[in-house]
Formats: structure tokens, sequence, C-alpha cells
């Protein structure tokens, strides 16, 4: 059985692969983080003898699903759990080095030596789904933080509030204050009106 470990960044990515002796037997440096790095990769190392984990960092969630797709039998280890910490907080750190530590890491897993938590990547469609709903979120925030701190800059600076319509977040008391030519009430009413 091989045991490989990766240190999957943005732009490229680290292997060690480990025999059951925990004896490196396979290295590779730096290939590039899509589709033809993973497939020279997967050239070398069938999926019928290999167990692979890594880090929910950077491109995990690309590699994971091009590696599960193709057959093989990957772990995705939550970044805050254990020896991942270690991992992270060593004083010497290299990718060869984290990918040799991650490599341990698999064999662990898989031979139940240690119990390590794992992260649980969607399907695309649902983590595009996730990624709309933490903007919106986000959009939220901002548009009531920008709220608060219109209706703090008009009392502070004596500003009149608009006579017919009650709701700042509307559009045409947005244009009411817009219209004051104030700098700091323009920036956060386009704020606002912008996380709308």
């Amino acid at each position: 059985m091989k045991f490989i470990g990766i240190d999957v960044h943005k732009r490229i990515f680290t292997v060690c692969v480990l025999d059951d002796n925990e004896k490196v037997i396979g290295e590779i440096i730096d290939s590039p983080t899509n589709e033809k790095g993973l497939d020279d990769f997967i050239e070398q190392y069938p999926p019928e003898d290999c167990r692979i984990v890594f880090e929910n960092l950077g491109r995990a969630h690309f590699v994971f699903h091009y590696l599960w797709d193709r057959g093989y039998a990957v772990d995705v280890a939550h970044t805050g759990h254990g020896c991942m910490k270690e991992i992270a907080n060593s004083n010497f750190k290299t990718d060869r080095i984290d990918a040799y530590k991650l490599a341990l890491v698999c064999k662990d897993i898989w031979t139940g030596r240690k119990f390590i938590r794992r992260s649980h990547l969607s399907k695309d469609d649902v983590m595009r789904m996730k990624g709309l709903v933490r903007i919106h979120n986000e959009c939220t925030n901002i548009r009531d933080e920008m709220y608060l701190r219109i209706m703090e800059y008009m009392n502070l600076h004596n500003i009149p509030e608009h006579p017919r319509y009650k709701d700042v977040k509307g559009r045409k008391y947005s244009q009411y204050l817009l219209d004051m030519k104030d700098p700091a009430l323009t920036v956060m009413v386009n704020m606002m009106c912008s996380a709308i």
C-alpha cells in the first residue's frame, strides 16, 4: 500500500509517497495544481494501491473531486484538528516536509493508529450555492453596518432627515443623502447601496 500526502497550494502541489514501512518511495515537487499536473501524478500512482490525504486549503476542493472521480481513496484532513495544527505551527516548514507529514497522517488514518477529523467537500454546484449564500450574508452585514453609521453620522452632523421618506436604505432617501455632496456620507451611502 502507498500512503500519499499532498501539500496543495493555489498554483502548485507537492507529493510525498510512503510505503508500509514509512520509507519515502516517491516525490513530486512543485507540480501545477491543474488537470495536467494531476494527470502526471496519477500516471505514476494508480488508484488500486494508494491512499491519499491533504489538508482543506488552497484548491483542495478541485483536487479532491478530480482524484475522487478517478477512483482514488482520498481524505481531506480538517486543518484545525490535532496533528494538523502541529504541522501548521512547525518552526521549520517546507512543502516537502509538509507533504511527508501528511503522508504519515495518511498512514495514521488508514491503519487506524490515530483519529483525524476529516472535512466534507460538497459537489461544485453545492459549493457555488454556499458561496452565494456567504456573499449575501456579508452584503447584508455591510448594508446594516453602513445604515447604522449613516444614522450616527447624520445625528453627529445635524443632517436633517428626509421630510417625506423614512427608509434610509430606500433609493429616494439615498439619493437625497448623495445630493448633499458630503464626502464621508457619499462613501457610506454608496457602500450601503452596493451591498443591497
